[in-house]
């Protein structure tokens, strides 16, 4: 029953219908679609975000080629770039280009945060140290690497959640 391929600009009821209620296939379907340019910007944005949201609630995940989200994750639109993140987090993939966003100084901090954030989903030993470096006292994304490190590297974030909770002033709190 699903129009493939949706209408580029997500009208009609399907799309909406599609990420709220489809299975692993129809999600699949969508995601393709969607890392290959399949929508505009705006509907690319509810896309992913929708299909995160059926990750997280419904536990249904995309089974296309993660590797496609490397091309959202680089692009310009700001806040495709900050969805596709969350997604790569979501469904473990890119985490090489994870770990460089949100080491680096360079990129701005909503992309280091949301890099971060989506490392706490992974349990390499490449994360783990990437996330312990980032919870040094100069990291802007450091009490967001110190709570990621909790997820899955629950032995090195204890000590490093301690130290950070003893150096927070009043006025942080």
């Amino acid at each position: 029953l699903l129009p493939k391929p949706l209408p580029k600009d997500g009208s009609g009821p399907w799309l909406n219908l599609a990420l709220k209620t489809g299975d692993a296939g129809v999600i699949t379907t969508i995601y393709e679609q969607a890392v290959t340019g399949g929508f505009d910007a705006k509907t690319t944005l509810v896309t992913l975000r929708g299909i995160n949201e059926a990750i997280n609630q419904r536990q249904v995940k995309p089974t296309g080629d993660n590797g496609k989200l490397l091309t959202l994750i680089n692009g310009a639109d700001q806040d495709v770039k900050l969805a596709a993140i969350v997604l790569a987090g979501s469904v473990g993939a890119q985490e090489a280009r994870l770990i460089e966003l949100a080491k680096d100084a360079s990129s701005p901090t909503a992309v280091r945060v949301a890099a971060t954030d989506a490392l706490a989903n992974f349990k390499s030993a490449e994360s783990r140290d990437a996330l312990v470096a980032l919870s040094d006292a100069k990291s802007p994304v450091r009490s967001h690497a110190v709570l990621a490190l909790a997820r899955n590297h629950r032995e090195v974030a204890v000590p490093l959640i301690a130290a950070y909770a003893s150096e927070i002033t009043e006025a942080e709190q």
